[in-house]
């Protein structure tokens, strides 16, 4: 089966938005694709910023351990910034065209994402039982990864973090897909311990 990816961009112009977003030092820019025409624009406009790219509800990586001081996320959405902010240990603003509000990522909100994620690496180390998620969607679908951990798989398209209850006896699942699938026997695979 042939399937079409058609991008939603988002049309309207946020210059007087662009003008709100007045940040301290060297400032990265991203944003998800439905944005990712702005960046350019926002660049020219956000004194002393650069484009970072494109984030991914799935991954971030792209946009870390760059040459910034903070990173101002253009966007709706609110759990990219949140990992942005706890991966990448710099201030994360949100710039949302939508309510068309500048806020920051709080420190309480970023203790919390790693204390979340520190919870599910007990979990994780202490489990006996794993299952891998993978899912079978272009752009998320990592079944080479999946295959090196050495651990059954569950292959799906959509899921409902529900359906794992049908599934006692797994203490844990690994998820190798969008990283918005979440309950505490979810653990995402960027977040295994190293």
């Amino acid at each position: 089966m042939k399937t079409y990816f058609i991008p939603a961009k988002y049309k309207k112009d946020l210059t007087s938005l662009f003008k709100k977003a007045k940040l301290e030092g060297k400032i990265g820019l991203a944003s998800t694709v439905q944005y990712l025409e702005q960046l350019e624009k926002a660049s020219k406009i956000i004194k002393n910023s650069v484009v970072l790219g494109q984030v991914l509800g799935c991954n971030v990586n792209n946009i870390l351990n760059k040459d910034v001081d903070c990173i101002l996320f253009i966007g709706s959405a609110y759990f990219h910034p949140i990992e942005i902010a706890a991966k990448s240990n710099r201030p994360t603003y949100i710039l949302n065209p939508l309510t068309e509000k500048l806020s920051k990522v709080s420190d309480r909100e970023i203790e919390d994402c790693k204390r979340k994620i520190k919870g599910k690496q007990l979990r994780y180390l202490n489990a006996k039982n794993k299952v891998v998620l993978v899912c079978t969607k272009p752009g998320q679908n990592r079944l080479k990864e999946a295959l090196n951990l050495g651990y059954p798989i569950f292959l799906f398209n959509n899921l409902d973090e529900i359906e794992l209850e049908n599934f006692p006896d797994v203490d844990i699942f690994i998820n190798t897909g969008c990283s918005r699938i979440d309950s505490k026997k979810i653990i995402n695979l960027e977040d295994l311990p190293k």
